[in-house]
């Protein structure tokens, strides 16, 4: 049960870190492409890469979940992300 419990916790992480990183990188896309204000491009510097690849590090080295939860979490985010995009929009 136990296994099961940390599987299922691993693959909401993964699923997690995903969202919070691509949320970031099309921040970053925002505003490098679209000429945004350039104010919030070191906030979304520091929590993109030494604060969210640190922790995605920590949480694989920690291996308290397994890998394969991770990369179904990372997977299934990415699925739901681009369901997302290609869904028709409501006007």
């Amino acid at each position: 049960m136990a296994l099961i419990l940390r599987w299922t916790l691993g693959a909401i992480v993964g699923a997690g870190w995903m969202a919070v990183n691509l949320y970031a990188l099309f921040n970053l896309l925002k505003i490098a492409v679209l000429a945004r204000p350039k104010k919030p491009l070191v906030a979304v510097l520091l929590i993109k890469f030494p604060v969210l690849y640190l922790g995605g590090f920590l949480i694989v080295r920690t291996r308290f979940f397994p890998v394969s939860s991770l990369l179904a979490g990372l997977t299934v985010a990415l699925i739901v992300a681009g369901v997302m995009n290609i869904w028709p929009k409501r006007t």
